[in-house]
This record gives structure tokens, C-alpha cells and sequence, in this order.
């Protein structure tokens, strides 16, 4: 019987509750080439689907980005006291005052896109308005059992040419 290998997450990724987290700093992005970003490395952008998720994406923050305290794109838009996330999923009681560093009804006129960013409301990140067309750090997240999927796509595909015997003579 032949055991499939799980591995962790992809190197320099972060595990938590069997998802993947790539916080990606090393190129600032507008929203849509952030996405693709995610995308074609196997995940998407970060769903933070509830207050546990997200006091961990904070944390995370906090420790590894307090001091330059970027801003980062995430996968979700607000819209009259609703956050829809690109996956469909939809939180309706967005309002909760420990996700929002500035109250979304505040700014919602002017930006739709949710971004994680070092707070005015707390000394803490949370969730801000952002335009998309902005230039930020992002966040991507896939399930772990995913993972094994980036494989295929790191493959070099590569023509290689194969040394072929030839055939023996018929007699």
C-alpha cells in the first residue's frame, strides 16, 4: 500500500488549522495582479472566515510586520454593512468592532476593498477600506491538502530529448 505524503505548507508559507498562509511582502501589487499572484501559485486570497482566523492573521502581523506596518490586500469587498468575499461567502454582520481598526461606514464611499492594515482604532492590525488600485503586500491561503498540487506546478516542463536504441536488424 503506498502512504501519500502530506506535506506542510509551501516553504515559507505559515500552517494554521490545516490552511496554508503566504503572506507575500516581497512585492507590492495592485489588487488584481495580487490575485493572479495567488492564483497561480494554487491558493487564493485570504478569506478571514471568522474571529479566530483573523485574530490569527493579526497576530502573525504584529510580530513579523509592527515595524514598516503595511498594508495587506486580502480577498473580501464591503458594501452596505456586509463583506462579501471572493468566494462567495458573505458575513452580514460586519460590524463587529474587533475586525475594523477604521468603522467601515466611515470610509465606505470612498473604497470597497477590505485590506489588513496597523490600526488608528487599535495598536493592533484589523481590517481598513482600501482602493484596489493601490499597491500593497497581500496575503494568499490554500487548504493544506492542497498543498501537494504546487508540485505539478513548480515541475520544469522542459523538452528533454531522450537517447533512443535502435532496433536490432531483422534477419
Amino acid at each position: 500500500m503506498r502512504r501519500r505524503i502530506m506535506r506542510r505548507c509551501i516553504d515559507g508559507w505559515t500552517l494554521w488549522n490545516t490552511h496554508c498562509y503566504g503572506f507575500i511582502s516581497d512585492r507590492r501589487l495592485i489588487l488584481e495582479e495580487a490575485d493572479s499572484f495567488c492564483w497561480t501559485h494554487g491558493s487564493r486570497l485570504l478569506t478571514a472566515n471568522n474571529l479566530a482566523e483573523h485574530k490569527m492573521v493579526a497576530s502573525w502581523l504584529n510580530d513579523n510586520d509592527v515595524v514598516l506596518q503595511s498594508t495587506w490586500f486580502i480577498g473580501g469587498y464591503y458594501a452596505i454593512d456586509t463583506v462579501n468575499w471572493d468566494t462567495g461567502d458573505v458575513i452580514t454582520d460586519a460590524i463587529t468592532p474587533e475586525l475594523w481598526n477604521i468603522a467601515p461606514n466611515l470610509i465606505s464611499g470612498l473604497y470597497s476593498r477590505i485590506a489588513y492594515a496597523y490600526g488608528n482604532k487599535h495598536t493592533t492590525y484589523g481590517w481598513t477600506l482600501v482602493s484596489g488600485s493601490r499597491h500593497a503586500n497581500f496575503i494568499c491561503e490554500m487548504s493544506q491538502n492542497d498543498v501537494q498540487f504546487t508540485d505539478v506546478m513548480n515541475r520544469d516542463y522542459g523538452i528533454e530529448t531522450l537517447a533512443i536504441p535502435p532496433l536490432p536488424e531483422q534477419k
